[in-house]
This record gives structure tokens, C-alpha cells and sequence, in this order.
């Protein structure tokens, strides 16, 4: 079976080494080497300020959005994305308003995103908050200027975009773009087995979250001899990254580069050969922007007939998410204003779409055999 999803993991020889001087040095809670891998990090993406790594990519989000003050106010949110971007707006105790999705690209519909702004009123909305659904960066040209007219600040969830980019900058990097927030998850293009970044746009915010991603305590204060005379005004949380995770992350840094380049070639060469295929569609490309390719997207008109047919092949191919307003927790939940409320594009999208491998391990023949497979059975 070419499976949909891989982890990428260096070579002993590599990684090893490194690992065993962090387990043995005394210090495998967080200390210089996550400190190392964020300045890496940092270099990596190109933004300004460093990146604060935590424990896992939900936990990034969550502290966007209480750096972001959502608490009792309203976040418009994705429906079309892993519950870890919507479930820590509860947590906050922020409401969520759905917003539909743009069927043809499968991420927010910006169109949407202004009919509720002017629904529910710019003052009661702390943010807006929008994934790069596999790796296709959302709208952010018209994003930013929805951020600039209402005042509203954007958070990214960019937990399958490590390596995208918007006009040749890099995702992450985005000056209109409040908070942007990673995923390091086994199968992410950079992984640290599990971990998260978040990065800021805005100096005065960057204290306070990491004050927060361990207990509100400020750990590089000058300490007094009995260490734990100090204040802590805002209580905070335990969502650092460790030493161990770090090192890992410095090491699969190294192969980065070549991992999302990887991804970014098979993509575009399923852009060319799975043109014009009756019952197939493509995603749309936004100008602008250059997907990382986490997975390569289709929709399909019959997606139960075309998923066997592929298993038939040997072929892995699944749906990612599903669409989060169904379940239960936000159907039933009264932190949702419009949860019944018709969302037509999401509809389409979550009933037809799938994805097909498109990682890093494909080689230049399964590449050929998917597409044979795909032209030739559907």
C-alpha cells in the first residue's frame, strides 16, 4: 500500500548522537536547547520576532487566542478543519460564529467572514480565526484587508502549511497575520514527534505568552537564592516544548528544506497530470500563493466508489477532517451562536473531497502509477 501519510524521521547516525547528549545532560525539561531550536526556527521562517514552541500545535492556538483576550466574545471560525483549532476557543471561554467554506479551495470564505462582521458587530469580535486546509494557504490577501478596515485580528492556523508561502513570504511570516501557529505532529512536514510554535507580529504580546506557556512564571527572571520569590500576575499553563523535542526538531530541521520541497514537486506535478479528468476537480490555486502540499486534494463526485478503487490499487487516500459544526459538542453547545444555520459550501466540500499521497517517500514511479490508476479506473 503507498500510504496517504508518513513520518519523516532523520537518520540515526544523525540524530542519535544528539539525542543521547540531551537524555544523559541533566536537563530534559525545557533549557537551551529549546531555546536553540527556536532561534533555528526563527532563521527558518523569517520572522522578526522568535517563535515560542510548546507541547503541541492545539496548545499553540490556545494561547493566540487568550493572548488575544477572546473571553466571552466572539471568534469567526473554519468548520472545515481539525477540532484543535476550534476546541481551544472553548476552553477560553470565547463564543464561535462558522463561518461557510469556499468550496472550490476548502478553506474560509472571506465573502462569508464580512457577512457576519456586519452581522454581529466588529466590537464583539476578538478575532478571526482561518486554517491553510492541507497546505493551501486561505485568502489572506483579502483577509488582511478585512483585518484593516474592521480591525480585527487574524489568527493562522498553519498546523499543514510549514513551508508555504504568500508573495514569496513565507507562512509565518505575514505581517497582517496576528498570530500564526504550527503544528510539529508526527506526520507534519518538521516534526518533533509532537509539538507546536506560536509566532507574533506584535512585540508587547510576546512577554506574555511565554509568561503563559509555563504557569505565568517568568523562568529567565534573575531568581533570589530561595528561587520562588517572585509574582505571577497572570496564571498561565503547563504547554512548553522540552529539551528532548527540541533537539529532535533541531536535527529534522536539517532536512526540511528538502522534505517541503518534496512535497511542493509532487504537488504541482498532480496539478499538470490530473487535469480535465471527468467527475475529478482540482483545488484552486490562489495566485498569490505557493501551497506546502501537505496532502494533494481532489473532489470527486462519487468518493466512496473512488476510495475503494484506490485501495483496490494500493493507493492510500482518506478525508483529513470533517466538518466540526456536526459534532455533538459544538451542535449542542450554546458558545455556538449560529450552529444551525445553512452553510452551503461547506456541504459541498466536505461531501466530495479526498486526498491522495503526495509526501516526501513517493518515488518518480508511484507518482506515474497514481495517476495511471486515477485516468485510467475513474
Amino acid at each position: 500500500m503507498i500510504p496517504l501519510m508518513k513520518v519523516f524521521m532523520s537518520p540515526p547516525k544523525e540524530l542519535m548522537p544528539e539525542l543521547e547528549k540531551t537524555l544523559y545532560s541533566g536537563m530534559v525539561t525545557e533549557g537551551t536547547k529549546v531555546i536553540e531550536f527556536e532561534k533555528e526556527l526563527q532563521k527558518w521562517i523569517g520572522c522578526k520576532l522568535r517563535p515560542l514552541t510548546t507541547n503541541n500545535g492545539t496548545a499553540a492556538l490556545q494561547l493566540a487566542y487568550r493572548g488575544l483576550k477572546i473571553k466571552d466574545k466572539i471568534v469567526l471560525a473554519t468548520p472545515m478543519t481539525c477540532t484543535a483549532t476550534n476546541m481551544p476557543i472553548f476552553a477560553e471561554g470565547g463564543e464561535i460564529v462558522w463561518c461557510d467554506i469556499d468550496p472550490t479551495t476548502g478553506n474560509i470564505d472571506t465573502e462569508d467572514v464580512r457577512k457576519k462582521i456586519e452581522k454581529y458587530g466588529k466590537e464583539n469580535i476578538a478575532a478571526i480565526s482561518f486554517v491553510d486546509f492541507a497546505g493551501y494557504p486561505a485568502d489572506i490577501t483579502k483577509l488582511a484587508l478585512l483585518r484593516e478596515e474592521f480591525e480585527i485580528p487574524l489568527v493562522e492556523d498553519a498546523a499543514q502549511s510549514f513551508g508555504a508561502s504568500w508573495y514569496g513570504v513565507n507562512i509565518g511570516n505575514i505581517e497582517h497575520v496576528d498570530y500564526t501557529c504550527f503544528s510539529f505532529q508526527a506526520i507534519k512536514h518538521l516534526t518533533t514527534i509532537d509539538g507546536g510554535a506560536v509566532v507574533m507580529q506584535y512585540e508587547e504580546d510576546w512577554p506574555l505568552i511565554k509568561r503563559l506557556k509555563w504557569y505565568g512564571i517568568n523562568r529567565e527572571a534573575v531568581k533570589e537564592a530561595t528561587r520562588w520569590h517572585y509574582d505571577i500576575p497572570d496564571w498561565g499553563y503547563k504547554f512548553h516544548m522540552n529539551n528532548v523535542n527540541a533537539t529532535i526538531g533541531l536535527v529534522q530541521l536539517e532536512h526540511a528544506s528538502n522534505i517541503v520541497y518534496k512535497h511542493k514537486m509532487n504537488g504541482f506535478y498532480f496539478d499538470i497530470n490530473l487535469k480535465n479528468i471527468d467527475g475529478l476537480q482540482q483545488m484552486k490555486l490562489l495566485q498569490e500563493t505557493h501551497p506546502s502540499y501537505w496532502i494533494y486534494m481532489i473532489k470527486v463526485e462519487k468518493r466512496e466508489e473512488f476510495a475503494k478503487m484506490m485501495a483496490d490499487a494500493g493507493i492510500g487516500v482518506n478525508v483529513a477532517h470533517i466538518r466540526n459544526d456536526g459534532y455533538t459538542c459544538f451542535k449542542n453547545s450554546s458558545l455556538v451562536l449560529n450552529a444551525n444555520e445553512e452553510r452551503p459550501g461547506l456541504e459541498e466540500f466536505n461531501d466530495k473531497y479526498i486526498a491522495i499521497p503526495c509526501g516526501w517517500w513517493l518515488s518518480n514511479e508511484q507518482l506515474d502509477y497514481i495517476v495511471e490508476r486515477i485516468r485510467s479506473g475513474w
